[in-house]
């Protein structure tokens, strides 16, 4: 759990690649010295409330050895990554993290915010006394980075699972520099949203303020916090409070310290137990198993089918940057070239696009992700297309009755709804098999 990058603190630089040692001869790296010694340090730079200044929360932020090479986090992950110890790297530094704030007492009156990278979590969670201390003693918010987002969902939806049955809130960091993190909020259900500094240290633009209405229609329907990054001056603060955020964070309320020079006022803020409508359980197996003793349920042909599914694709079209477009189309042959058109027009102005099908190519057109789905899988019966924005939720989801005979002809029974938690169990069912390769995961159940 570590931030590859303060956002202020500018005076730490990596080093030159050729000055970063790694292992030669057998002996162990620079980095494996930091690791395995434990050498890294924690700072802590405070979370305010906007209304008083007071602190309701420390972020965790990550050092090596002062004044050595490796002393910038971006230094150290470099070097990391070059001897494949990565995630090493990631877990020490969230021992550092927790035993740090162990030291300093924090008990439940601090939330300790502290970043992850998602990779981490494909191995089991290490047992370890100190984070199991950490876990039982200290109020943890988990920071996930929007980078990590769109690159593998199926990943990121078993990452949040593990982080909130560990008993720790999450939170989204840097948002709004990609707009696919923003289309990923009905998904990764944050009790805390971190808008980006980019957003806050420049004026408000039609762009800026779209982001800030699309967070806080999320927070606010779900309860979240709001908290905007890299506040330096008074008017960043101001543009803050018009972007709705509740807490801040930046030079302007502390620089990042060690714990002995950390002097806060601690205000009682709590991270709101939100009640959570998909995070919180194992995505359900296809679309279908969701709606087939749906009271709404239906039957037409695929042709009285098709304008309903044109119809919903277009939906939602003025927030089409933080809207998901998800798509099941049983068969490689069933996406025609018309359909491919749409998606990449779609794939334009949408935050994700994907479509899903037994033997649909990785790569379609610039935007659209491929998922080949496995010959005999549930979902090659079922046709289903899902939109989820910030102010829009709808899906038409069916199940092929197994009509031969022309295609357009074919029978379905179908749902479609607008119930927003039921669209996003059933986008998540269909977000399962999207990894970073393209390709499902294994288990058909």
């Amino acid at each position: 759990m570590i931030d590859i990058a303060s956002e202020n603190d500018q005076s730490l630089r990596p080093p030159e690649p050729s000055r970063v040692r790694h292992r030669t001869n057998g002996r162990p790296s620079a980095i494996e010295d930091v690791i395995n010694d434990g050498l890294l340090r924690t700072v802590f730079q405070p979370i305010v409330d906007l209304g008083n200044g007071s602190a309701m929360g420390l972020e965790c932020l990550t050092r090596g050895p002062a004044g050595s090479e490796l002393e910038s986090p971006t230094a150290l992950f470099e070097a990391a990554r070059s001897a494949g110890l990565a995630t090493e790297l990631d877990w020490a530094c969230h021992i550092e993290a927790i035993r740090t704030s162990l030291d300093g007492g924090f008990g439940r009156s601090l939330h300790v915010f502290i970043n992850t990278e998602p990779s981490s979590f494909a191995r089991p969670l290490p047992v370890h006394d100190i984070i199991r201390q950490g876990l039982d003693e200290l109020s943890i918010v988990v920071e996930v980075t929007e980078r990590a987002i769109t690159a593998d969902p199926a990943a990121l939806l078993r990452t949040l699972q593990q982080i909130r049955s560990a008993g720790c809130k999450i939170a989204i960091d840097d948002l709004g520099v990609e707009r696919g993190s923003l289309a990923f909020l009905p998904f990764v259900e944050p009790d805390v949203i971190k808008i980006d500094m980019s957003l806050v240290q420049r004026p408000l633009t039609p762009q800026s303020t779209a982001i800030a209405a699309a967070v806080a229609a999320d927070a606010e329907r779900r309860g979240a916090l709001v908290v905007c990054e890299g506040i330096e001056t008074a008017d960043d603060r101001e543009r803050a409070l018009v972007l709705g955020a509740d807490l801040g964070q930046g030079w302007l309320f502390g620089r990042p310290t060690s714990l002995h020079e950390c002097d806060v006022t601690v205000v009682e803020v709590s991270v709101p137990s939100i009640e959570l409508q998909s995070t919180s359980a194992e995505p359900a197996l296809t679309p279908w198993s969701l709606v087939r003793n749906s009271r709404r349920r239906r039957q037409a042909t695929k042709r009285e089918l098709m304008p309903i599914s044109h119809h919903l694709e277009q939906s939602g079209s003025h927030d089409r940057s933080a809207t998901v477009v998800l798509g099941a189309f049983q068969r490689a042959d069933f996406f025609s070239p018309a359909t491919l058109r749409r998606f990449d027009v779609l794939a334009e102005e949408s935050g994700f696009v994907a479509a899903l099908g037994v033997e649909i190519p990785e790569h379609l057109v610039t935007g659209v992700r491929g998922v080949r789905i496995p010959v005999g899988h549930p979902l090659e019966g079922e046709w289903a297309v899902t939109v989820i924005g910030p102010f829009y939720a709808a899906a038409l989801i069916a199940k092929d009755l197994g009509d031969t005979g022309p295609d357009d002809a074919r029978r379905f029974d179908y749902v479609i709804t607008y119930d927003r938690a039921l669209v996003i169990a059933a986008a998540r069912s269909l977000m399962q098999h999207i990894t970073d390769n393209g390709h499902p995961v294994s288990d058909t159940r």
